[in-house]
């Protein structure tokens, strides 16, 4: 992961909305958000963000079509398929990091209840 993360291009874009989103170019752009905080939530927010974000940048980029006309057809969410892979490797990040980081356990276990709160907010589904 670190020596794909290296060739990505990664920028900040203090207007944006999102926590962060990946470029069709596969460009990492984060937004203000996971960098709110003290210094340990905000390390904490920005490491899961960018395993979130990583994983879109090794997903084909027509899983988005995919995604969007499988929700049509099924009356499900249209980024549902495409986003559930990349939250659901977000949140096990962050278990696992509650584990061998034990002092940073606390915070990212919450950050994982809010990850998967999250999707479920915005996508819903199982």
């Amino acid at each position: 992961m670190v020596t794909d993360l290296m060739r990505r291009r990664l920028r900040f874009d203090a207007g944006l909305a999102d926590r962060a989103h990946t470029t069709l170019l596969r460009a990492i752009v984060f937004g203000p958000e996971p960098f709110q905080g003290n210094r340990e939530t905000a390390l904490v927010s920005l490491a899961g963000t960018l395993v979130h974000e990583h994983w879109h940048t090794r997903q084909n980029p027509f899983g988005k079509t995919w995604s969007f006309w499988a929700g049509m057809v099924t009356r499900t969410h249209p980024m549902q398929r495409y986003e559930r892979p990349a939250y659901e490797r977000q949140a096990a990040f962050l278990e696992e990091l509650a584990i061998v980081r034990p002092e940073l356990g606390r915070i990212a276990r919450a950050e994982a209840r809010k990850v998967r709160g999250a999707f479920m907010r915005h996508y819903g589904g199982e």
